[in-house]
């Protein structure tokens, strides 16, 4: 699973995923969260964590991560 990159609100995000199917978020260095989708059924799904990060950019920038796994078909989603 490669690192890769997606712009959110002008920022450029570098995007790793782990084994566990949870997600480190970088912006250059900067470890900004790890994020863990909650898939509560087949079209919703939440994002969570526990860093200190607005609910609703950890979901701008999971939607984000769904829409590029989607199109690059490796994903769980």
């Amino acid at each position: 699973m490669d690192p890769y990159e997606l712009m959110i609100g002008g920022a450029q995000l570098t995007i790793r995923p782990r084994e566990d199917g949870t997600y480190l978020v970088f912006r250059g260095e900067t470890k900004l969260a790890q994020l863990s989708p909650d898939i509560t059924d087949e079209e919703d799904i939440l994002w969570e964590t526990a860093d200190w990060m607005d609910a609703e950019y950890a979901t701008t920038i999971g939607k984000a991560i769904e829409e590029h796994e989607k199109h690059n078909a490796y994903g769980p989603f």
